[in-house]
């Protein structure tokens, strides 16, 4: 019988020291488990700052982008402008050229008429000589006319670069914003089940 109870005694103590030694371990997977669910809670924290800011970033890239068309509607105007431009240019030279002919006709005419002509023909210089003008005035037009068509060919190539650059960055933004969304997403989800394990450990 006292050989029962020392066998007894002798299991209880080592239950004990079991016990002991599973309550410890226990104990240091709940301080793991706590401070695994802070360090979750301060990575999800940091997240959300972050969704905040590229938030912030895609709105600006998105105002930018509507600045952007703004300024291609724009500058579409101004190509259509010059379009207009260059017909009135085309038009006026036109009546350049037949001011001119009527004039040299009308010249011939007035020395056709010897005297009653004379002064007849001095207008007919004049119309000539403002006929020219106007002509070398049309040159000079045409000439900044098609400077300024170089200069929109140009631009309209750095548009068309800039929108491209533009479209991918919104394109990346959204999927950056889409993956700090998931990352947060499951990031929550770990610390939830994390301060489960925590509370289960502790019980």
């Amino acid at each position: 019988m006292l050989r029962i109870m020392e066998q007894q005694q002798e299991r209880v103590q080592h239950a004990v020291a079991v016990g002991e030694q599973l309550t410890s371990s226990i104990h240091e997977v709940a301080q793991y488990a706590a401070t695994v669910t802070n360090q979750t809670s301060e990575a999800v924290r940091m997240a959300e700052s972050g969704k905040q800011v590229i938030t912030l970033v895609m709105e600006e890239i998105v105002r930018s982008g509507g600045t952007f068309e703004s300024i291609v509607h724009r500058f579409a105007e101004l190509q259509r402008y010059l379009s207009n431009i260059e017909n009135i240019v085309d038009l006026i030279h036109k009546i350049s050229n037949q001011t001119h002919l009527l004039a040299l006709n009308a010249s011939i005419e007035a020395a056709r008429s010897g005297e009653k002509g004379r002064g007849f023909s001095v207008v007919a210089q004049e119309i000539r000589k403002l006929a020219q003008s106007t002509k070398d005035a049309v040159q000079d037009i045409e000439r900044n006319v098609e400077e300024v068509h170089s200069l929109t060919g140009d631009v309209a190539d750095s548009i068309q670069t800039a929108s491209k650059v533009i479209q991918k960055g919104i394109h990346e933004a959204n999927e950056a914003f889409q993956f700090v969304t998931d990352l947060i997403s499951r990031i929550v989800e770990i610390n939830g089940i994390i301060r489960q394990i925590t509370a289960v450990t502790r019980e």
